[in-house]
């Protein structure tokens, strides 16, 4: 046997350990045999001379293989099962015991082979302990008394008794093994959602601190930025007929308004309300968000497929907050494609949860980072066209409504963003 098969020999968790088991029913064995020896109805005084040498060897065997290392005991096992089918069938014979109670012994050492959940080992215990009982029989009785209702029930008793150890051997080491499996993949999973729950945490943490940073240089550049803007736009207007730096004039403005533009995203990134809960139906939502930013997926040529589920029902959530969610990742989705590419929207309802769907034809993001996406500041785009903060805001807004944001992509074919809305939390009833 391999070494996968011999962890397989008994249970090791129970109290006695393998070797216990074996120890404890051979000398279960071997006080019955010996009682028989003693008091059997035709005991002689031939069989009393072999009583004492057959115990000392008996028990010694036994002391031995309980002392054995565990891989040779594993290998002894067949030894073993020979010696006790041998020393049954020696005291069945020395008794004459052919129709006493005596061969239900056997079935102890069915018993036993059985536990090994080896199945080729139990028939073969099966088959020997039958046979051997065949050919006492044959010794004492000779063949006149073989067709009697006692031995025609005994006999093939012994290997229907075999049959089913090895039966429910095999199904026991099938479930085992099933077992063992379902637990490796329980494990798995609980591994992953580790894994998730600390990515999780590490998120918050980073975004709580960052979100602090951003609040303070917020503050800071916002009040210079407005002064710089306002005495542009002033000296812009008291030009005059002069238009000399008019057109530097108009770019610093809008170099100003796009920082103030940054500076805002900034200011919603630290201080994110808290959302307003009412009751909202959430393909209304999505019908607003397509509307707001039908222009401009007009102007890119891109096309937008609705496929909006009609049994959502009405959950309470902050219509706006999510809005301003859907809208991100629709601009985030427009950026990402060319002309003739598709971005489809569709609704479902999972069990007690909503799922809004953002599938789109573009580029797709790579593997190594869709775990940052949702960090602020992170972007993919070109300089300019991104600040990072569009996903990181709208991760923040789905986790104040007990929701949760999902990515699938592939470099290639394109992105697939679901939002996550739980009904338990936010239904209405």
């Amino acid at each position: 046997m391999d070494n996968k098969k011999k962890k397989n020999i008994f249970e090791n968790k129970l109290i006695f350990g393998p070797k216990g088991i074996v120890a404890s029913i051979r000398f279960l064995i071997f006080l019955v045999v010996f009682f028989f020896l003693l008091y059997g109805q035709k005991t002689t005084f031939f069989t009393y001379r072999y009583i004492i040498p057959i115990s000392i060897f008996y028990l010694l065997t036994n002391l031995i293989f309980f002392v054995l290392p565990d891989r040779l005991f594993t290998q002894s096992l067949i030894i073993i099962f020979l010696l006790d089918l041998s020393f049954i069938s020696l005291g069945i014979y020395l008794t004459q015991g052919f129709e006493t109670e005596l061969y239900l012994i056997y079935f102890l050492v069915i018993f036993m082979s059985g536990l090994t959940q080896n199945i080729k080992l139990n028939l073969l215990t099966s088959f020997v302990a039958g046979m051997l009982y065949l050919g006492i029989s044959l010794k004492i009785q000779g063949t006149q008394d073989l067709l009697t209702p006692g031995f025609l029930l005994r006999f093939p008793f012994i290997f229907i008794t075999g049959l089913f150890t090895s039966f429910y051997s095999s199904e026991i080491l099938r479930w085992k093994q099933e077992t063992k499996q379902k637990s490796i993949e329980l494990g798995t999973a609980l591994e992953t959602a580790r894994q998730k729950e600390e990515q999780l945490i590490k998120q918050e943490k980073k975004l709580s601190e960052l979100a602090l940073m951003a609040s303070g240089i917020a503050h800071e550049i916002n009040n210079p930025l407005t002064t710089i803007l306002g005495y542009s736009q002033l000296i812009l207007q008291e030009m005059g007929e002069e238009k000399e730096h008019e057109q530097e004039i108009r770019e610093m403005i809008n170099a100003a308004l796009r920082c103030k533009k940054i500076i805002q995203g900034l200011l919603r990134f630290s201080h994110q309300e808290e959302p307003k809960f009412a009751t909202v139906n959430i393909n209304e939502i999505v019908e607003n968000s397509i509307v707001e930013v039908a222009n401009e997926f007009n102007l890119a040529g891109v096309q937008i497929i609705k496929n909006l589920s009609t049994n959502l029902g009405d959950i309470l959530a902050d219509g706006e907050q999510l809005k301003q969610v859907f809208v991100n990742i629709m601009d985030n989705a427009k950026d990402s494609m060319s002309q003739g590419n598709t971005l489809t929207v569709s609704t479902e309802k999972e069990n007690s949860k909503i799922k809004i769907k953002f599938t789109d034809t573009g580029v797709g993001i790579p593997k190594e980072m869709i775990d940052r996406i949702f960090d602020p500041f992170f972007t993919t785009k070109e300089t300019g066209k991104g600040t990072g903060l569009a996903l990181s805001e709208s991760y923040g807004i789905v986790k104040k409504h007990d929701g949760k944001i999902e990515v699938e992509s592939e470099v290639g074919k394109g992105s697939t963003f679901t939002v996550i809305i739980s009904q338990e939390h936010n239904s209405v009833k």
